[in-house]
């Protein structure tokens, strides 16, 4: 008899959770599963979306192939597709100036503004290093990844004064 197709699931999403590791600065874990049916039968299909986050590209290529190893045989027909590869933000010097001219103007105007490190994915991975990058200085929201979610509108107004008052003391450096 062939395993039910959640319960076999569950049980490699528990392997593939597994592949965590603090020491390597890796973390995986499945972010959104969703099962198809018919009304009265168990599930037929499920699929599951993934999120790895990493700081080593090497690391994260080893758990690629850790995880189709882990999916590889049995009596399920598995489907494997990367969405995105974007590398967590490194903190270099460069960007660490423009979080704090940022946070200068934001004290200037008494905007809150705050920096926080983070092991999640950003598009700031993938600038390149001569360039200047910081993330997540867009408004504030609240219940993100639900049907809540909503964006605090002081804090749109306020992140856009931030961003046009910045690149104004940015152009009267240049002049």
């Amino acid at each position: 008899k062939e395993p039910e197709v959640l319960l076999w699931s569950m049980e490699k999403i528990k392997a593939i959770s597994a592949l965590s590791s603090r020491k390597d600065r890796t973390a995986m874990s499945a972010v959104d599963i969703k099962v198809d049916t018919f009304p009265g039968l168990l599930p037929h299909r499920m699929t599951a979306t993934l999120l790895l986050s990493y700081l080593d590209k090497k690391k994260a290529d080893d758990i690629e192939d850790r995880i189709k190893i882990l999916l590889k045989g049995g009596k399920f027909k598995i489907a494997f597709e990367s969405i995105s590869d974007r590398p967590a933000m490194k903190e270099r010097a460069i960007n660490l100036r423009l979080a704090q001219s940022l946070e200068e103007v934001a004290k200037n105007w008494e905007i809150p503004l705050a920096r926080d490190s983070s092991l999640s994915p950003s598009v700031g991975g993938l600038v390149q290093s001569r360039i200047p990058v910081v993330c997540g200085i867009g408004p504030a929201s609240r219940d993100l990844h639900t049907p809540q979610e909503a964006v605090n509108r002081t804090s749109l107004i306020q992140r856009t004064l931030l961003t046009a008052q910045y690149l104004a003391k940015d152009i009267r450096k240049k002049s």
